[in-house]
């Protein structure tokens, strides 16, 4: 068996247990993610600023500075998202090569 042989009966096993809609699911989710701060940042820039002297200035600054902390989060969280596709990718292709 060649290299071009086993690399589609790789394929072939990899779709039929499932591991590419699984990684593609994973996928997507870090796509949302990386997607979705840019969106709330848009959203939150494009509020018009309340008046300095109104109680709603400080709710609106804090959640603000809230928001704008927790994109730094989600690095993390891609980061993370990362090493658990690459290994449960590694551990479902160790698995169906033992049967």
């Amino acid at each position: 068996m060649d290299a071009t042989e086993l690399k589609i009966e790789l394929k072939a096993e990899m779709r039929e247990s499932g591991i590419m809609d699984g990684v593609m699911q994973w996928v997507v989710l870090a796509v949302v993610f990386t997607i979705l701060p840019g969106l709330l940042y848009a959203v939150s820039a494009a509020q018009p600023a309340i008046p300095s002297g109104s109680v709603w200035n400080t709710t609106q600054e804090t959640v603000n500075s809230t928001t704008s902390s927790s994109f730094g989060t989600l690095v993390i969280v891609l980061i993370v998202l990362a090493i658990v596709i690459i290994i449960s990718v590694l551990l479902l292709l160790g698995g169906s090569r033992r049967k």
